[in-house]
């Protein structure tokens, strides 16, 4: 007598066509673009063209970042008195400025933006003497004349630590105002503007 034979292997149906695609691994998730925040910087600036010699100054900036590439910005400088070729009178700008960046590369660590801005203040200039030694040579009018000049450049802002962000740049000015301090007895101009100025800037700030 002949054993039980073994049932025959059932195969499961195929699918039905068309089969169904692999599946994939969904990518990675993109960087959530920065959001709106307010920058604030020290900054120390060496200048040409804005008063007699090559000067340094100081400068307190604030940048508002209000869409994905734009930030409003705003600040005031300090550049002190610099002797013009004659010792006995200098001339120093303190002013303030208002305008905007448009950023070419813009993330959580960097960026890197064109600024355009109106810069206005003040351009003084200051006697040195004594009542023992009354300067030969005098401007004929000492004192603060306003100043208004437009200003672009470039900025670039890299978060380092935390908070804490490292800024550099570089700017021109095209006075509006262009002075011509003349002096007494008909001498040559002791300080005439040019028609540009220049800055570099480093600072170091914070963004909130």
């Amino acid at each position: 007598m002949r054993p039980p034979s073994a049932p025959a292997a059932t195969r499961s149906p195929e699918p039905p066509f068309p089969w169904p695609a692999e599946t994939r691994a969904a990518p990675p998730p993109a960087e959530d673009p920065p959001s709106a925040g307010l920058s604030v910087a020290w900054r120390g600036f060496a200048s040409v063209g804005l008063v007699p010699s090559p000067g340094a100054g100081v400068a307190l900036s604030g940048e508002w970042a209000v869409l994905p590439r734009w930030s409003l910005e705003t600040g005031a400088l300090w550049l002190p008195e610099q002797h013009a070729t004659q010792r006995t009178f200098a001339f120093g700008l303190t002013a303030g400025w208002l305008g905007g960046c448009l950023e070419a590369v813009r993330s959580r660590s960097l960026a890197l933006g064109l600024c355009g801005r109106v810069v206005a203040g003040a351009i003084y200039a200051v006697v040195y003497g004594d009542e023992q030694i009354t300067p030969t040579i005098l401007p004929t009018d000492v004192g603060s004349r306003a100043w208004v000049s437009l200003g672009a450049g470039t900025r670039l802002g890299v978060r380092i630590v935390g908070p804490l962000r490292l800024e550099t740049g570089i700017d021109l000015f095209v006075p509006m105002t262009r002075y011509s301090f003349q002096l007494q007895d008909g001498q040559p101009a002791g300080f005439e503007q040019p028609a540009v100025g220049g800055a570099a800037f480093a600072g170091i700030g914070v963004t909130f």
